[in-house]
């Protein structure tokens, strides 16, 4: 967890699928502003109600996972593995 807390909360399950069902999740950066702009993005993808708007594969997540990863060590964003 990117955030360090769930994308819905609710006191009753009911309420809590109604949330997964149907409302958007609010921006990871809401919540964490350090997250990379890119990041917050795929996270957002991942999150798609949508399964055809989600990433399809594990291939393309470690892709765009490598991607993120190159361009902030790049930057000096992240520290070295």
């Amino acid at each position: 967890m990117f955030t360090g807390t769930l994308p819905f909360d609710a006191p009753d399950v009911m309420p809590l699928l109604m949330m997964h069902i149907k409302q958007p999740p609010d921006p990871p950066r809401t919540r964490a502003p350090e997250i990379p702009t890119d990041l917050e993005e795929l996270i957002l993808n991942l999150l798609a109600k949508n399964p055809d708007d989600r990433v399809q594969t594990c291939r393309e997540l470690g892709a765009r996972l490598g991607e993120i990863r190159h361009r902030l060590l790049a930057s000096g964003a992240a520290p070295s593995p």
